[in-house]
């Protein structure tokens, strides 16, 4: 009770109107089922990669001390494990998006970013921007930058668009200026690497 009211002082102080969050999390993932919009994973997914991600080389010592740690502290082991399983049926999509993703942009840019909110309103044709851009990736950047003062100064993506998008950024004059690694498992819409394309200057108008 304690931590609850805790919580819900801090939400209203936050939110500014009464909030209970643990609520809104239940009624999202579990009554809902809005968390599968972003993905899922097999049941034994915490433990397999989950958890083995976010340890990194503390995984090793965590093994050995979970396997050496004496009878009478296993029980918290226990509760970890029954934790995980819990909360594991409540969600399934993958929180290590949201966990595992820091940000290394400290300064104020301004930034537009595909957005895939899930639908709210039980609309069955609900599609969101991402799907649309990928549906057709050509037709969305002529339709969105119809005029060349709307031209951002840079466009970073993953590799696995660039063939298809290469007559855009030919025509508006953008260049490859850097080369990021991804992954050496790219699949779908992610790449292997992610390239940061500039506008060339003579041609950027904003």
């Amino acid at each position: 009770l304690v931590t609850l009211g805790t919580s819900l002082i801090i939400d209203r102080v936050f939110f500014g109107e009464w909030v209970l969050v643990q609520l809104n999390f239940l009624k999202f993932n579990v009554l809902q089922n809005l968390g599968t919009f972003y993905g899922s994973h097999p049941w034994h997914w915490y433990f397999t990669q989950g958890l083995p991600v976010i340890l990194g080389t503390h995984l090793p010592f965590f093994i050995h001390g979970c396997v050496m740690a004496p009878k009478r502290y296993r029980i918290f082991l226990g509760a970890v494990i029954w934790t995980v399983l819990v909360y594991r049926s409540l969600s399934v999509y993958p929180e290590v998006c949201f966990v595992f993703h820091p940000s290394h942009v400290h300064c104020p840019l301004k930034m537009r970013f595909l957005q895939c909110p899930p639908d709210l309103t039980g609309n069955e044709s609900y599609v969101d921007e991402a799907d649309v851009f990928y549906s057709n990736p050509l037709g969305w950047l002529n339709k969105e930058f119809y005029n060349d003062t709307l031209l951002p100064s840079h466009l970073i993506f993953f590799s696995v668009l660039e063939q298809e998008i290469s007559s855009f950024l030919a025509l508006k004059g953008y260049k490859k200026t850097a080369t990021v690694f991804h992954t050496h498992v790219p699949q779908g819409r992610v790449g292997s690497h992610i390239y940061i394309y500039k506008k060339k200057p003579e041609m950027n108008r904003i």
